[in-house]
């Protein structure tokens, strides 16, 4: 069985964000109200008999790549950077950055690119006229680096009614750091910085600055703040969190993941994008290997959003595809949606290897003479093309409890049971889930015993659960309880007490 111990970070969590712990439970019965129970730790959990908790791979969409060149302003590449659905307009919109290899001095021209969707998988390129190429402005350009947009529903200014982080290496005359900007439309950047509020050069020690990679996850009610997760330093690849009440001052990033001696020689965070959904954070992390100069993504889980674990290393939980492939070398996912009963992931690929960095070499991961003297002389980068792509799952779906054939179960720690039935998010296409209820004790409650409980089959994410034929609760309203789900052949992702009409 796996066990999440105590996170150490704790003590960091209650230093950086200055304020304490909300709603602290009973030390002998858990209040999870209705919230369907995540199973990526053992918070909910006593014990599991004979069943594995696995990271299940993310599924490719077949109209991948969803974004490819096409436009001479888009160069070789068309990385998405943000994609939100705004429920005004009830479209899906796409900001991308677009990259033309040059040559000369400057070896590359990045560009920010706009599309919009009707389904999120065939995107168009509205006709904005707010950039020039080539003299025209006829194009879906967007005058300002805006490599992660938040479509924030709590402003009430309609003028910062969207949020964006930049980056502003691509700004001339700019130190390498963090633009913020304010839009009413997400097009029209008005509100925006003049010069980086967070700098590479701000700040001491190991992690001193801002790295060049960074994800606004938005406003965090928890803690009353918002949030984004950003490269501590340029020096080093990994994880760090800022915070800002207003989106405009931000703190210097503290680091709450980084690589530890179980990673293979070299290993560095990307960067993360993060999806905070019943009252957990989930994390896709982007994990660069520079013994192979590939990217991959890797799953990350949090309940507080400052101490994190990851969850199935090494198997990742999106990863490249063949070498003909678009995907082929390097993936960095953007922030998940919430799209009806299942979580889309978009994410930036490219079909060539990372930039070799003098870094990599001080690592011994390559011999020196390989590295050439910058990263834009490396033959195969010149090569590469960039492109949009799309995978997805169900709801609660990153992580399940998986049995085989022979029977397993989980046990449950006590909870107060707040709702009128169990509901299951399960497949159980090829066996059966059945559901017992016990008191605290751990004895089964009358009706409600292993012999009475009907057989869950088939594949749903609201499989209800019933004892004889009856699935209510009502009677044991307030009480402290206990599940036992038998589980053969079945894959379970998440369980609920829940009330009627609740189960999303």
């Amino acid at each position: 069985m796996l066990r999440f111990g105590m996170p150490a970070c704790l003590v960091l969590s209650a230093l950086f964000w200055s304020c304490s712990e909300p709603d602290p439970v009973s030390p002998d019965v858990l209040e999870i109200g209705f919230r369907p129970q995540i199973l990526a730790d053992d918070f909910i959990l006593e014990r599991t008999e004979a069943l594995t908790r696995r990271v299940n791979p993310l599924e490719k969409h077949p109209a991948n790549p969803v974004l490819s060149p096409q436009q001479p302003w888009e160069g070789q590449a068309t990385l998405p950077t943000t994609v939100l659905f705004d429920d005004a307009d009830q479209r899906f919109k796409m900001w991308y950055q677009c990259r033309a290899r040059l040559s000369g001095p400057r070896r590359s021209r990045d560009r920010w690119a706009y599309a919009v969707s009707d389904d999120g998988i065939a995107w168009e390129r509205p006709n904005l006229g707010l950039a020039s190429f080539s003299g025209s402005r006829r194009n879906n350009l967007v005058p300002y680096p805006v490599s992660r947009v938040l479509l924030d529903s709590r402003e009430t200014d309609p003028d910062r009614r969207f949020k964006a982080l930049g980056d502003s290496r691509f700004e001339d005359d700019q130190p390498t750091g963090i633009l913020v900007g304010f839009s009413s439309d997400g097009l029209r950047w008005n509100g925006r910085s003049s010069s980086p509020i967070l700098t590479e050069t701000k700040g001491q020690g190991t992690h001193a600055g801002i790295g060049d990679t960074h994800a606004v996850m938005g406003w965090d009610e928890r803690w009353g703040r918002y949030v984004a997760f950003m490269r501590p330093s340029r020096r080093f690849r990994d994880i760090g969190v800022s915070h800002s009440k207003d989106f405009t001052d931000w703190r210097l990033p503290t680091p709450v993941l980084t690589p530890d001696p179980s990673d293979p020689p070299g290993t560095q965070f990307c960067e993360m994008a993060v999806l905070r959904d019943r009252g957990v954070y989930w994390g896709l992390l982007s994990v660069y290997h520079p013994n192979s100069l590939m990217v991959d993504v890797q799953l990350a889980f949090s309940r507080d959003g400052i101490g994190w674990r990851r969850v199935g290393r090494p198997h990742p939980i999106l990863t490249y595809g063949l070498p003909d492939q678009f995907d082929s070398h390097q993936l960095k996912a953007l922030n998940p949606l919430l799209v009806g009963d299942e979580i889309r992931v978009y994410y930036a690929a490219e079909n060539g290897p990372h930039a070799l960095t003098p870094e990599d070499a001080n690592l011994l991961t390559h011999a020196v003479e390989a590295a050439p003297e910058t990263p834009a002389e490396q033959e195969w980068v010149r090569r590469g093309r960039g492109f949009g792509g799309l995978a997805r799952c169900r709801r609660d779906g990153f992580v399940s409890l998986d049995s085989g054939s022979s029977p397993g179960f989980l046990l449950t720690k006590p909870f107060t049971c707040r709702g009128d039935r169990v509901v299951v998010n399960a497949d159980a296409s090829l066996g059966e889930l059945r559901v017992e209820i016990l008191d605290v004790g751990g004895r089964p409650l009358e009706g409600f015993a292993e012999a009475d409980a009907d057989r869950i089959r088939g594949d749903s994410l609201t499989h209800v659960a019933g004892w004889r034929g009856n699935s209510d609760l009502s009677s044991l309203k307030g009480r402290a309880i206990r599940l036992r789900i038998h589980m053969t052949n079945s894959k379970l992702y998440s369980f609920a007490c829940s009330e009627s009409g609740r189960e999303k």
